[in-house]
């Protein structure tokens, strides 16, 4: 690992230093055994370093900007003062801020497991803002409670039950390590009651449902798929017919008369979504996408969902829990703006009109292409789409 010669550190040369192929530090000359590290991610963090009893020390301050040059160095002075007497940082419980420690469990207890980008993104977009300057042992019962009772009024219910979830394992994984005495989760309840409605498939079992989908041949098996990657309705992907689409400027345009609130509304169609409809059969005369008889849209949706279940193994889920759960791995997965996800599932209420109902339609179409183009990626989707397994008209 490269280490820089020790300079005084400024704001201006934190906010400027830019990663490199692998990681390096930054040594601040004013405050000894302080440093800067800058990850190939481009995440920066304070630390302090130094030779204690033979050996070498390091302890995390914080993540910068959430601690502040001037804060971490009186951070750093403290804890150097501390190793000076002999003290390890680590049987201090009340050295560490909030943040400094979520990214060490993160690293050392979470880094293993498949669902650590979901867990990172929840901390980091619910609770890092609101507790990562804090020590550790000042947060309080009540600071979380407010947290959840937050996510809760978003309504998102379910979201803050998995908040709660991963904050009683950070803090129960603090005491374990002796940085905090007591669990501020502790007494708690889960705030939301779910219910099978509410049902959010794992990204294991959305594979292994896309998986059986390439086995199933026209028209189940690539409308299945594209209610997978589009996030959009079961009628509205069903009743779909090629007038509302735009394959060279990836675009599906649903009309008002079609959409549950009856306003028009743009889909962009990920580079795997272009191709599967590329594969799809088109008969002249035939206006719909899915068809069984090339006269009407598909029908026999219960018959075709059984014979996907038989095939993936996934019990108890409906195809509308494909769509929430589109909607929830996009957010805690990939970090996409509850706003964005709005916009592409066509939740809006009320009556816009005009000009207003324009913008509204167009609102956000390069977050939300992006976001479904990420999508489509992060479901391993960018480059296989299961050739050959579109086939002619069949029935399901």
């Amino acid at each position: 690992m490269p280490k820089l010669n020790s300079i005084s550190i400024t704001d201006a040369i934190a906010r400027n230093a830019k990663p490199k192929d692998r990681r390096y530090d930054i040594f601040d000359s004013r405050t000894r055994s302080m440093g800067l590290r800058v990850e190939k991610s481009g995440t920066k963090s304070w630390f302090v370093m130094r030779r204690v009893r033979g050996r070498m020390v390091r302890k995390t301050i914080g993540r910068y900007p959430d601690v502040a040059l001037a804060d971490a160095r009186v951070e750093a002075s403290r804890i150097i003062a501390e190793l000076v007497r002999g003290e390890d940082g680590e049987q201090n419980q009340s050295s560490q801020f909030f943040g400094a420690a979520l990214d060490e469990w993160l690293t050392r207890d979470q880094g293993k497991n498949r669902t650590v980008r979901q867990v990172r993104n929840a901390m980091d977009l619910y609770v890092r803002p609101v507790l990562a300057k804090r020590k550790l042992d000042d947060v309080t019962k009540s600071d979380i409670n407010r947290i959840i009772d937050e996510i809760c009024d978003r309504g998102a219910g379910v979201q803050a039950n998995r908040v709660l979830t991963y904050l009683r394992r950070f803090f129960n994984w603090c005491i374990e390590r002796d940085l905090l005495g007591s669990n501020p989760t502790t007494g708690i309840p889960k705030p939301h009651q779910e219910t099978s409605r509410e049902r959010v498939l794992s990204i294991s079992e959305l594979e292994q449902i896309d998986q059986a989908a390439q086995t199933m041949g026209y028209p189940f098996g690539p409308l299945f798929r594209m209610l997978l990657l589009t996030g959009q309705r079961r009628d509205e992907v069903g009743q779909a017919v090629w007038d509302e689409f735009d394959l060279e400027g990836c675009k599906w345009t649903i009309p008002g008369s079609r959409s549950k609130n009856g306003r028009s509304h743009i889909v962009h169609l990920s580079a795997p979504v272009v191709e599967l409809l590329g594969q799809l059969p088109r008969v002249d005369g035939h206006t719909h996408l899915f068809t069984t008889n090339g006269l009407r849209p598909v029908s026999g949706f219960s018959t075709a969902k059984r014979r996907l279940d038989g095939l993936c193994g996934v019990a108890g889920w409906t195809l509308h829990d494909l769509r929430r759960s589109f909607a929830s791995h996009t957010t805690e997965h990939l970090g996409i703006s509850p706003v964005v996800i709005d916009k592409i599932l066509n939740h809006q209420s009320g009556a816009v009109r005009g000009v207003a109902a324009i913008y509204q339609r167009g609102a956000y179409l390069d977050q939300r292409r992006a976001a479904l183009e990420d999508w489509a990626r992060y479901m391993g989707c960018g480059q296989d789409l299961g050739h050959g397994h579109l086939g002619g008209l069949a029935q399901p």
